[in-house]
Order: C-alpha cells, then structure tokens, then sequence
C-alpha cells in the first residue's frame, strides 16, 4: 500500500478552511497512489484553542459528513479534531473511508495522556481517553492511532501488541508538537520524535507515520519534520517550517511475515504481565 503523511498548517478555529486544505492535500496525493492519508493532531481545529474548543467541538457523525460528497476517490483519511460526545470533549482522530458520495467512519481514537506541563494545559479543556483500539483498513492493513503525548509512553504499544488483534501493521502518529530546545539547526524534541519512529519501526515491527504540524499559533512555533518508515524500517523525514507530502510504500505481507517470525509479546511475556499486574 502506499500511504501520505501529511504536514500541514492550520487555521485556528476554522473548520471550513482547515477542510479544504485536507481536500487539497488528499486529491494530490490519491493522484500519486496513495491510499491512506494522515493529517496531525487537531489538524481540523488548530491546537490553542482553549475555551473555544466548546463551540466548534464535532460529533464523530459531523466530522464524518464533512467528507460527504467531497469527490475524493476511495481513500482512507485520518483526521484530529475536538470531539463532542455527550459527557465531554476529547481530543481525537478519526479514520474515515472516503468515497465519490459518501464517507464512513472507520473508528476514532481519543487521546489518552494530556500533557499539562510547561506550556500545555490540555486536560483543563479536554477529557482523557480511555482505551486503544486497532483498526481494520481497507485492503487488509490494521492500523493503531497514538496522538502525540501517548507516542512517548512505552506502555501503549505493549498494550496494543496484547490485543487479541496483536500489534498493528501501522502506527499513526498524529502531532502537534512545538519546536523547543534548540542546540543545532533543528528543534531537539524532533530529535526525540525521529528516535521514537525508529523504536516502533525496530523493536515493535510497525511501519509508523508521523505526521506533525507547520505554523504559528500565539507564542507556539510548530517546525514540522514529519516522519515515515516502511516495512524495512527505512526512515523518510519531511523538511522543517514548510508545507510538504510523505508518500511512502509499504508491503503489509512483509510486516506481517515479520511479526510471525518474531512476535513482539510472546506467550511467556504474557505470562509475566499477568503475573506483574495481578
């Protein structure tokens, strides 16, 4: 299959906008061959909303009918945005299935661990999730999403591999990550996200996507450099400060061939996990 990472920018609050940049970057890369295309974290909405979030908060149902009729060919897109459920706002993403007429939703997942340190304060605004799910893509791929903060918390992916659906062939990594910490000429906190990728790729097995926000909000300055390795663990980084597209291939019977040869949590490891959290 071959999959897009998409770094963009944002319009903070406005939705309509934010749409047609998705649309723009979706038919370009569906032109290229790309079936799944990802977009970061809140890429819908813009990050610093704040007390705004409770006015333009979608239904997992709106969100979904934003791509009703949009003349997108049959892709998968994965989108960030606020989402309003009847208790709550959470920050999520969903994975839509988009056709000439009509879109469905795939699934959602809500981020779970709000970071509210420094300069975050997203648990005031938002509630934390509460599980991980794996996803059934079209054409047979699975995919998992970690929304940025919960790509940095190793329980996650040994979480996800104890499914009963194993871990996933993809990991989709949504941010927005500020550019702090610099020592060179690149934000050291994409230092860290670069090893990250290169730790799911290794030790877990997973093509991972990680798609990370351009642009300026208040004082926040979103650098990008956006990642994306393949079934070999080969590394693709997107550029920094600029709009831009990762088009990679990736071969799921590889991925899966791999994960029978070497599984990630074996019997054993189950074993003492069990035994550990009893």
């Amino acid at each position: 299959m071959k999959a897009a990472v998409i770094q963009s920018d944002c319009f903070l609050g406005d939705i309509s906008r934010n749409l047609a940049t998705h649309l723009r970057f979706a038919k370009m890369t569906a032109k290229d061959g790309a079936t799944l295309v990802v977009f970061p974290e809140l890429s819908l909405s813009g990050y610093l909303l704040e007390d705004r979030v409770k006015d333009i908060a979608l239904t997992a149902k709106q969100v979904t009918e934003l791509f009703d009729g949009t003349g997108l060919p049959d892709i998968v897109i994965g989108v960030g945005f606020p989402e309003r459920t009847r208790g709550a706002i959470y920050n999520a993403y969903a994975l839509i299935r988009c056709g000439a007429k009509k879109a469905d939703i795939i699934g959602i997942q809500r981020k779970v661990n709000l970071p509210t340190y420094g300069m975050f304060d997203e648990a005031r605004h938002f509630r934390a999730g509460s599980s991980l799910r794996v996803h059934e893509l079209p054409g047979g791929a699975t995919a998992a999403v970690l929304i940025c903060e919960d790509g940095w918390h190793p329980a996650l992916p040994v979480a996800l591999a104890q499914l009963p659906e194993g871990m996933p062939h993809l990991l989709v990594v949504p941010a927005a990550s500020p550019s702090r910490g610099y020592r060179g000429e690149r934000p050291s906190n994409l230092e860290g996200w670069d090893h990250a990728a290169e730790q799911f790729s290794r030790v877990y097995g997973a093509a991972t996507l990680t798609a990370q926000r351009v642009g300026v909000e208040d004082s926040l300055i979103f650098a990008g450099g956006s990642t994306a390795t393949d079934h070999n663990g080969t590394i693709t980084r997107a550029a920094l400060f600029t709009e831009e597209t990762i088009i990679v291939d990736i071969d799921i019977e590889a991925l899966s061939r791999l994960r029978a040869k070497a599984p990630v949590v074996s019997v054993r490891d189950r074993e003492i996990l069990r035994s550990t959290l009893a």
